[in-house]
């Protein structure tokens, strides 16, 4: 199963660089104004790089879960904020997927808290990023992105996501310069 699973990450991964390089190309990208240190630094393309930053995380927001759902049987949808319901390993569980370790603010945090008290397994897994100790909100465990992708798909698999991101990333950045270039 994991080769399968690793093959469906990939496949959303590529599904993500092409969603964001077709919004690039139809010059669909949240288009706020950089702030002014981020364009003095940059220069001329500032507004355009800070779109496309803005755009993929926003982006990500909602491809997350499509990493994670590979490994998991059963799969369900859940309602907000929780995204799926899945056994790994004969273990239920309720899962939030987030983007990374800045996910929540105060006010959002709260409104996980309260949901994760409906379910028995709830757990917040933690797409990308750096390391954090895990933490509980509300009956929910919130992993960092290491131990996320270790729980779902065993050691080393964190380093195995990233090089694939990075790896399909790589194919795409040629189109994507030049696509900036172009609407400069």
């Amino acid at each position: 199963m994991s080769e399968g699973a690793w093959a469906q990450v990939e496949a959303a991964v590529e599904r993500y660089y092409s969603d964001l390089l077709s919004r690039l190309r139809r010059g669909r990208l949240e288009g706020r104004r950089p702030n002014v240190f981020f364009a003095a630094l940059v220069g001329k393309g500032a507004s355009r790089l800070s779109s496309l930053e803005r755009t993929g995380v926003t982006l990500l927001g909602q491809y997350a879960p499509e990493f994670f759902k590979p490994f998991f049987a059963d799969v369900k949808p859940l309602p907000a904020p929780f995204d799926f319901y899945g056994v790994l390993r004969g273990r239920e569980y309720y899962v939030l997927v987030v983007s990374g370790p800045d996910a929540f603010n105060r006010v959002t945090e709260e409104y996980v808290a309260e949901a994760s008290l409906r379910y028995e397994r709830p757990v917040i897994l933690t797409l990308q990023g750096p390391y954090f100790a895990p933490r509980q909100v509300g009956r929910a465990e919130w992993l960092p992105a290491s131990k996320s992708w270790e729980l779902v798909a065993g050691r080393g698999a964190y380093q195995r996501f990233r090089d694939i991101v990075y790896e399909k990333g790589r194919a795409c950045r040629e189109e994507a310069w030049r696509l900036l270039r172009e609407q400069a």
